[in-house]
């Protein structure tokens, strides 16, 4: 099987709050791309699904945006500081931040 992702991949560890509008969990960032982000969490969507992500980008920055759930892993509790569970997001829309965003992987980006 093709290699789908590419290395414009930066690890980056951010808040992320995401889930429906009514109901958000808290979850982070492992990586981030200008096409989507890994969240890592042992509360995972099935894929396919849509999430709204708050994403914090810095202590008075938050981008909020939207996007599909493209595979997940469900690891259970015991085992989460061995294995990595979570969910590969791919960003559909931004609802505001993406100014904010896209500097953030400019930055990324610079100091790799």
């Amino acid at each position: 099987m093709a290699e789908k992702r590419d290395d414009t991949r930066h690890r980056k560890r951010l808040k992320v709050r995401y889930g429906d509008k009514d109901h958000m969990k808290i979850g982070f960032t492992e990586d981030v791309s200008e096409e989507g982000m890994f969240i890592r969490t042992g509360l995972t969507k099935t894929p396919k699904a849509t999430l709204y992500i708050e994403l914090e980008t810095s202590p008075d920055e938050t981008v909020a945006l939207s996007g599909q759930v493209q595979w997940s892993k469900r690891v259970p509790p015991s085992m989460a500081h061995k294995l990595k569970g979570g969910m590969g997001v791919k960003i559909s829309d931004f609802t505001s931040g993406e100014e904010a965003f896209r500097k953030l992987l400019a930055f990324l980006k610079e100091t790799r």
